[in-house]
Protein backbone atom coordinates (compact mmCIF):
# COMPACT_ATOMS: atom_id res chain seq x y z
CA UNK A 1 0.00 0.00 0.00
CA UNK A 2 1.08 2.92 -1.05
CA UNK A 3 2.33 6.15 1.41
CA UNK A 4 0.18 9.46 1.75
CA UNK A 5 2.43 13.35 2.14
CA UNK A 6 1.95 12.91 5.78
CA UNK A 7 3.31 9.48 6.49
CA UNK A 8 6.07 10.27 3.67
CA UNK A 9 7.24 13.30 5.47
CA UNK A 10 7.19 12.19 8.83
CA UNK A 11 8.75 8.58 8.44
CA UNK A 12 11.12 10.30 6.76
CA UNK A 13 11.39 12.73 10.20
CA UNK A 14 11.40 9.87 12.46
CA UNK A 15 13.52 7.77 10.36
CA UNK A 16 11.00 5.02 10.21
CA UNK A 17 7.83 3.72 8.77
CA UNK A 18 4.73 5.68 10.95
CA UNK A 19 0.47 4.97 10.66
CA UNK A 20 -1.90 7.10 12.31
CA UNK A 21 -2.15 7.45 15.44
CA UNK A 22 1.61 6.07 16.08
CA UNK A 23 3.69 8.27 18.72
CA UNK A 24 7.14 9.19 17.47
CA UNK A 25 9.96 11.33 17.82
CA UNK A 26 11.19 13.29 14.76
CA UNK A 27 13.72 15.63 14.23
CA UNK A 28 12.58 19.35 12.76
CA UNK A 29 13.96 20.64 9.69
CA UNK A 30 12.57 24.38 10.25
CA UNK A 31 12.06 26.57 13.93
CA UNK A 32 10.63 29.39 14.70
CA UNK A 33 8.83 32.09 16.73
CA UNK A 34 7.93 36.02 16.66
CA UNK A 35 8.33 38.81 19.01
CA UNK A 36 4.87 38.07 20.66
CA UNK A 37 5.38 34.46 21.72
CA UNK A 38 9.19 34.50 21.50
CA UNK A 39 10.20 36.04 25.00
CA UNK A 40 7.93 33.27 26.74
CA UNK A 41 10.07 30.39 24.65
CA UNK A 42 13.45 32.17 25.81
CA UNK A 43 12.36 32.73 29.56
CA UNK A 44 11.48 28.31 29.35
CA UNK A 45 14.99 27.64 27.79
CA UNK A 46 16.19 30.35 30.66
CA UNK A 47 15.06 28.11 33.02
CA UNK A 48 15.80 24.65 31.20
CA UNK A 49 19.46 25.07 32.82
CA UNK A 50 20.11 28.48 31.70
CA UNK A 51 20.85 27.17 28.29
CA UNK A 52 20.08 29.65 26.08
CA UNK A 53 21.21 28.34 22.57
CA UNK A 54 19.92 27.40 18.92
CA UNK A 55 20.74 23.68 18.12
CA UNK A 56 21.21 24.69 14.16
CA UNK A 57 21.39 28.39 13.38
CA UNK A 58 20.43 27.84 9.53
CA UNK A 59 17.38 25.85 10.48
CA UNK A 60 15.93 29.40 12.92
CA UNK A 61 13.93 32.09 12.24
CA UNK A 62 12.87 35.04 14.30
CA UNK A 63 10.63 37.66 13.37
CA UNK A 64 9.28 40.80 14.70
CA UNK A 65 5.71 41.03 12.92
CA UNK A 66 2.80 41.03 16.48
CA UNK A 67 4.11 44.06 17.88
CA UNK A 68 5.30 46.27 15.23
CA UNK A 69 6.23 49.12 15.89
CA UNK A 70 6.02 48.13 20.12
CA UNK A 71 2.56 49.51 21.18
CA UNK A 72 3.87 49.75 24.61
CA UNK A 73 7.18 50.39 26.59
CA UNK A 74 6.87 46.45 28.21
CA UNK A 75 6.71 45.53 24.29
CA UNK A 76 9.57 47.49 23.48
CA UNK A 77 11.37 45.50 26.56
CA UNK A 78 10.33 42.64 25.09
CA UNK A 79 12.12 43.23 21.22
CA UNK A 80 14.87 44.67 23.24
CA UNK A 81 15.29 41.65 25.09
CA UNK A 82 15.05 39.35 22.06
CA UNK A 83 17.74 41.07 20.20
CA UNK A 84 19.90 40.37 22.75
CA UNK A 85 19.13 36.70 22.35
CA UNK A 86 19.51 37.11 18.74
CA UNK A 87 23.04 38.70 19.41
CA UNK A 88 24.09 36.22 21.97
CA UNK A 89 22.50 32.49 20.25
CA UNK A 90 23.97 33.86 16.66
CA UNK A 91 20.99 33.94 14.55
CA UNK A 92 21.21 34.19 10.98
CA UNK A 93 17.88 34.54 9.92
CA UNK A 94 17.01 37.22 12.37
CA UNK A 95 13.74 39.50 10.52
CA UNK A 96 13.46 43.49 12.27
CA UNK A 97 10.23 45.23 12.36
CA UNK A 98 9.68 46.29 8.93
CA UNK A 99 10.77 42.83 7.59
CA UNK A 100 7.39 40.88 7.01
CA UNK A 101 4.97 38.87 8.68
CA UNK A 102 6.82 35.24 9.86
CA UNK A 103 4.26 33.10 8.00
CA UNK A 104 4.83 34.96 4.88
CA UNK A 105 8.45 34.72 5.27
CA UNK A 106 8.73 31.08 5.94
CA UNK A 107 6.67 30.61 3.61
CA UNK A 108 8.55 32.52 0.51
CA UNK A 109 11.83 32.42 2.22
CA UNK A 110 12.65 28.95 3.77
CA UNK A 111 10.50 26.53 3.89
CA UNK A 112 10.09 23.29 1.52
CA UNK A 113 8.32 20.89 0.40
CA UNK A 114 8.55 17.81 2.52
CA UNK A 115 10.10 19.52 5.25
CA UNK A 116 8.67 19.54 9.00
CA UNK A 117 8.35 23.14 10.35
CA UNK A 118 7.40 24.26 14.05
CA UNK A 119 6.94 27.65 15.63
CA UNK A 120 5.30 29.53 17.90
CA UNK A 121 2.05 30.49 16.71
CA UNK A 122 -0.91 28.04 15.93
CA UNK A 123 -1.34 29.54 12.38
CA UNK A 124 2.13 28.17 11.35
CA UNK A 125 -0.31 25.83 9.30
CA UNK A 126 0.53 28.53 6.77
CA UNK A 127 3.55 27.22 5.60
CA UNK A 128 1.45 23.99 4.50
CA UNK A 129 0.74 25.77 1.36
CA UNK A 130 4.56 24.71 -0.23
CA UNK A 131 3.74 20.95 1.03
CA UNK A 132 5.41 21.28 4.20
CA UNK A 133 3.82 19.62 7.74
CA UNK A 134 3.87 22.74 9.75
CA UNK A 135 2.51 22.89 13.19
CA UNK A 136 2.17 25.93 15.55
CA UNK A 137 4.13 24.34 18.58
CA UNK A 138 0.87 22.78 20.22
CA UNK A 139 2.47 21.84 23.19
CA UNK A 140 3.37 26.20 23.83
CA UNK A 141 6.35 27.60 24.57
CA UNK A 142 8.40 24.43 26.53
CA UNK A 143 7.58 22.74 23.32
CA UNK A 144 9.29 25.23 20.98
CA UNK A 145 11.99 25.77 23.71
CA UNK A 146 12.82 22.23 23.39
CA UNK A 147 12.54 21.81 20.08
CA UNK A 148 14.86 25.08 19.18
CA UNK A 149 17.66 23.24 21.67
CA UNK A 150 17.15 19.92 20.52
CA UNK A 151 15.96 19.71 17.23
CA UNK A 152 13.33 17.66 17.95
CA UNK A 153 10.08 17.32 19.31
CA UNK A 154 7.55 14.54 19.19
CA UNK A 155 4.17 13.89 18.46
CA UNK A 156 0.89 11.90 17.96
CA UNK A 157 0.50 10.71 13.56
CA UNK A 158 -2.64 12.26 12.40
CA UNK A 159 -5.27 10.67 10.09
CA UNK A 160 -4.37 11.89 6.61
CA UNK A 161 -7.34 13.36 4.93
CA UNK A 162 -7.78 14.32 1.40
CA UNK A 163 -9.54 17.17 -0.18
CA UNK A 164 -9.65 17.60 -3.79
CA UNK A 165 -9.80 21.36 -5.03
CA UNK A 166 -12.13 21.01 -8.88
CA UNK A 167 -12.24 22.91 -11.41
CA UNK A 168 -11.58 26.78 -12.11
CA UNK A 169 -13.29 29.51 -10.07
CA UNK A 170 -16.73 30.87 -11.32
CA UNK A 171 -16.62 34.17 -13.14
CA UNK A 172 -18.24 36.21 -10.27
CA UNK A 173 -14.13 35.76 -8.05
CA UNK A 174 -13.70 32.91 -5.90
CA UNK A 175 -10.71 32.78 -3.77
CA UNK A 176 -8.95 31.22 -0.99
CA UNK A 177 -10.82 32.63 1.53
CA UNK A 178 -13.81 31.52 0.45
CA UNK A 179 -12.74 27.62 0.04
CA UNK A 180 -11.53 28.05 3.59
CA UNK A 181 -14.95 29.37 4.84
CA UNK A 182 -17.33 26.62 2.34
CA UNK A 183 -14.87 24.41 4.37
CA UNK A 184 -15.98 25.64 8.09
CA UNK A 185 -19.44 25.54 6.80
CA UNK A 186 -18.97 21.91 6.02
CA UNK A 187 -16.73 20.38 8.82
CA UNK A 188 -17.76 23.51 11.38
CA UNK A 189 -14.84 24.71 14.22
CA UNK A 190 -12.56 22.03 15.33
CA UNK A 191 -14.55 19.66 13.21
CA UNK A 192 -10.90 17.61 11.49
CA UNK A 193 -9.29 17.58 14.79
CA UNK A 194 -5.93 14.91 14.83
CA UNK A 195 -6.33 14.99 10.98
CA UNK A 196 -4.11 16.37 8.45
CA UNK A 197 -5.32 17.97 5.46
CA UNK A 198 -3.45 17.14 2.22
CA UNK A 199 -5.10 18.65 -0.61
CA UNK A 200 -4.71 17.89 -4.56
CA UNK A 201 -5.16 21.01 -6.69
CA UNK A 202 -6.75 19.64 -10.17
CA UNK A 203 -5.77 22.66 -11.76
CA UNK A 204 -2.84 24.37 -10.40
CA UNK A 205 -2.92 27.32 -12.20
CA UNK A 206 -6.66 28.14 -10.75
CA UNK A 207 -5.47 28.52 -7.43
CA UNK A 208 -2.32 30.06 -7.08
CA UNK A 209 0.23 30.40 -3.79
CA UNK A 210 -1.54 33.00 -2.15
CA UNK A 211 -4.93 31.46 -2.33
CA UNK A 212 -3.47 28.22 -1.11
CA UNK A 213 -1.67 30.25 1.90
CA UNK A 214 -4.94 31.27 3.30
CA UNK A 215 -6.67 27.82 3.14
CA UNK A 216 -3.67 26.31 4.77
CA UNK A 217 -3.82 29.64 7.35
CA UNK A 218 -7.31 28.53 8.26
CA UNK A 219 -6.66 24.96 8.51
CA UNK A 220 -6.15 25.58 12.34
CA UNK A 221 -9.80 26.67 12.45
CA UNK A 222 -10.56 23.43 11.29
CA UNK A 223 -8.74 22.19 13.87
CA UNK A 224 -6.14 20.25 11.70
CA UNK A 225 -2.92 19.17 12.54
CA UNK A 226 -1.48 20.01 9.47
CA UNK A 227 -2.84 21.51 5.89
CA UNK A 228 -0.43 20.41 3.34
CA UNK A 229 -1.02 21.75 -0.83
CA UNK A 230 0.49 18.53 -2.89
CA UNK A 231 3.08 20.14 -4.25
CA UNK A 232 2.91 20.84 -8.09
CA UNK A 233 3.65 22.91 -11.00
CA UNK A 234 2.41 26.24 -8.87
CA UNK A 235 4.80 25.21 -6.23
CA UNK A 236 7.78 24.97 -7.76
CA UNK A 237 6.52 28.38 -9.44
CA UNK A 238 6.30 29.75 -6.43
CA UNK A 239 9.55 28.95 -5.25
CA UNK A 240 11.87 29.50 -7.91
CA UNK A 241 10.27 33.24 -8.70
CA UNK A 242 11.11 33.79 -4.61
CA UNK A 243 14.49 32.19 -4.06
CA UNK A 244 15.77 31.96 -7.64
CA UNK A 245 17.75 28.96 -7.95
CA UNK A 246 16.86 26.93 -5.44
CA UNK A 247 16.72 23.47 -6.09
CA UNK A 248 12.84 22.11 -5.53
CA UNK A 249 12.02 18.71 -4.58
CA UNK A 250 8.44 17.86 -4.48
CA UNK A 251 7.38 15.07 -2.71
CA UNK A 252 3.95 13.70 -3.23
CA UNK A 253 1.99 10.95 -2.17
CA UNK A 254 1.93 7.39 -3.31
CA UNK A 255 -1.25 7.33 -6.43
CA UNK A 256 -2.90 3.85 -4.29
CA UNK A 257 -2.50 5.96 -0.76
CA UNK A 258 -5.02 5.03 1.57
CA UNK A 259 -6.98 7.79 3.73
CA UNK A 260 -9.11 7.85 6.22
CA UNK A 261 -11.95 9.76 4.17
CA UNK A 262 -12.21 12.66 1.88
CA UNK A 263 -13.67 15.74 0.30
CA UNK A 264 -14.14 17.31 -2.91
CA UNK A 265 -14.50 21.31 -3.30
CA UNK A 266 -15.92 22.33 -6.94
CA UNK A 267 -14.67 26.02 -7.34
CA UNK A 268 -16.94 26.60 -10.01
CA UNK A 269 -20.22 25.77 -7.51
CA UNK A 270 -18.62 28.20 -4.60
CA UNK A 271 -19.80 31.47 -4.33
CA UNK A 272 -17.81 34.87 -3.19
CA UNK A 273 -18.57 34.89 0.57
Amino acid sequence: MGLTLTEKILGRASGKSVSPGDVVEINVDLAAFHDLTGYHVVEVMEKMGGVVRVWDVNKFVLAFDHLAPPPTERAAEIQVGLRKFAKAAGIKFFHDVGDGILHQLLLDHYALPGQVVMAADSHTTTVGAVGAFAQGGLGGASDIAAIVITGKTWLVVPEPFKIRILGKPSPGGVYGKDVALHLLSVFRAEGLNGKSAEFFVEDPGAFPMDYRATVSNMGVELGLDAAMFVPDGETVRHIKEKRGGVEVKPVTPDPDAKYVDGYDVELGRLNHW
